[in-house]
């Protein structure tokens, strides 16, 4: 290694011009006693002693021991500053060349990585290279590269871009990883976290620590909703007893409804018509209604029940008839069998308008003119219209 040490002399003579004698004796003695220090391997007080004598006596052997000390100490950068300090008063192009390589040297230095993180244990990757889990120890070349340090929950990343063999250290909090455990009844109800369904009752997730909101559900209970906070590390318990759900009264929409269809008899071709007032639940309808053919007059007591609670849908109907006919003297009381389908064209808050297309059997014993003797007859009427309910109140049931 080069080292401008030996003569003393030189150093004196160099550093001539407006510096004085006594200057030039006190910085002769402030480099010999650097020089003595440079043996005993004091570094600290060698480079004290340098820079005394450069300020009596400014000469760049003085920066030039000073960058050497430095880097004796292991602290490279300092050492390149007066290196380069050195290089922009030397002469001579060799020595300018040897000491910019030297300069170059230090810069590239390998350095230490050392890589904590809160909780330990994730994962370290360097350059997008796995290198280990922390607490992590590696080395790293000069120059820039990305740390990237994660668990399951969390990620972050840093940039570093080492020099001079200066240490890195990359120290993270990630977010903590704790487990959640949840137990009760019923036994195999539906336990969501955060939205995402984690498995059935009893059940344990390992989640990150903090706030998260808990959702247990179970055909025939109650449901079950809480925020719960997760703790790190330890396991965080919660016992879930979902009650029973209670069934509720059915609740059956009343109204009053009021119809009026038309149409032929089925059998002969005769004309029909139907005019109804009752009451709709849903489903349900009871009726009382007034029919006309041709050749009879039928007061009519229904019950229909719709197969679909949907604005469409097929419905049957029974009941009984009173029928007087124009051909007989008598009255009879008879059986109705309806099938149809009804549409609710208009469904407001109060008002609903619907569209009804029916075939009705009715049954009935008739005496037969001129004989005296009864039998049973039939009509048929084949009915289309329209029918208007109106909203009254809830009944319950």
């Amino acid at each position: 290694m080069f080292r401008v040490v030996a003569r003393v002399v030189a150093f004196v003579v160099a550093s001539g011009g407006v510096v004085s004698a006594d200057q030039r004796d006190d910085a002769r003695a402030e480099f010999t006693a650097g020089q003595a220090a440079d043996k005993e391997g004091d570094w600290h007080n060698a480079i004290e002693h340098y820079q005394r004598a450069y300020d009596l006596a400014p000469h760049p052997f003085a920066l030039y021991n000073i960058a050497n000390d430095y880097q004796q100490l292991g602290q490279l950068r300092e050492a390149a500053r007066y290196y380069q300090r050195y290089l922009e008063r030397a002469k001579d192009d060799a020595e300018r060349a040897r000491v910019g390589h030297v300069m170059a040297d230090l810069r590239s230095r390998t350095s230490t990585l050392d890589v904590t993180s809160t909780p330990s244990g994730a994962k370290v990757v360097v350059d997008a290279r796995q290198v280990g889990t922390t607490p992590y120890t590696g080395t790293l070349a000069s120059g820039k590269h990305t740390i990237t340090v994660s668990t399951r929950y969390d990620t972050r990343t840093q940039l570093v871009t080492p020099e001079y063999a200066e240490p890195v250290s990359v120290d993270v909090t990630l977010h903590a990883v704790g487990t959640l455990v949840v137990t009760g009844s019923p036994a195999g109800a539906t336990v969501e976290v955060d939205g995402a369904r984690i498995g059935v009752l009893p059940t344990a997730t390992t989640i990150g620590s903090g706030p998260h909101h808990v959702v247990v559900t179970a055909d025939g209970y109650q449901r079950f909703e809480r925020d719960t906070e997760v703790a790190p590390v330890e396991p965080t318990k919660l016992e879930v007893d979902l009650d029973k759900q209670e069934t509720p009264p059915e609740t059956l929409t009343r109204a009053y409804l009021i119809a009026g269809l038309g149409g032929v008899d089925a059998r002969d071709g005769s004309k029909s018509g139907v005019w109804e007032l009752g009451i709709r639940t849903k489903q349900y309808q009871f009726a009382m209604g007034l029919a006309e053919t041709d050749h009879a007059l039928l007061i009519n007591l229904l019950f229909r029940y719709a197969l679909f609670r949907h604005p469409f849908s097929p419905y049957f109907g029974i009941g009984y008839s009173y029928v007087h006919t124009d051909d007989t003297s008598n009255t009879a009381l008879g059986g109705t069998a309806e099938l149809g389908v009804r549409y609710d064209i208009v469904r407001g808050e109060r008002w609903t308008l619907s569209f009804r297309a029916s075939v009705m059997a009715t049954a009935y014993a008739g005496d037969v003119p001129m004989s005296g003797e009864s039998e049973v007859r039939g009509l048929f009427p084949l009915v289309i219209g329209t029918e208007l309910s109106y909203l009254t109140d809830k009944l319950n049931f």
